[in-house]
């Protein structure tokens, strides 16, 4: 069986210079943990997920504790602890201000529509990734995450 009959066709992706802010808030609204990120000529130049945000948020704020591993995690323990509308501001402020491809992860692996399952998902796990962007004549045209992955494996 091949990717391109699990990947999912319908891409969530970023351009390099669209900001975090606008990043995060798609992909909290779709419910995913990251997407592709895309130079202007289409081409795959990145991946960013919800943990690089999180990781940078940490330390731009210097946060504490440094083990904050979900963007919900972050937004809790400033409710709890900071509880300052002005440091919230800062932070919305600062993701508007910081671009995708300031966090995103520059090594990217991909694969093409006819790689088997199989392997996909031993080069998810020899690479320790979550998603692969499929690429086809150098275009984006899927993604296949782990959970597309398990989802198959349970319909078998």
């Amino acid at each position: 069986m091949k990717v391109s009959d699990i990947m999912t066709k319908d891409v969530l992706y970023f351009y390099e210079d669209e900001s975090i802010f606008d990043a995060i808030t798609q992909m909290t609204e779709k419910n995913i943990s990251g997407a592709p990120v895309l130079n202007r000529k289409g081409e795959l130049v990145g991946i960013i997920s919800t943990t690089d945000i999180v990781e940078f948020l940490n330390i731009e704020l210097d946060l504490k504790p440094k083990n904050m591993r979900s963007i919900w995690s972050l937004i809790l323990y400033s409710l709890k602890k900071l509880a300052e509308i002005e440091k919230i501001k800062h932070v919305k402020d600062l993701m508007k201000m910081t671009k995708v491809k300031d966090l995103m992860s520059k090594d990217v692996y991909a694969i093409s529509p006819n790689t088997t399952i199989l392997e996909a998902a031993e080069m998810m796990n020899e690479k320790d990734v979550s998603r692969l962007p499929v690429i086809d004549n150098g275009k984006l045209v899927g993604i296949v995450t782990k959970g597309d992955i398990v989802r198959y494996i349970l319909k078998l």
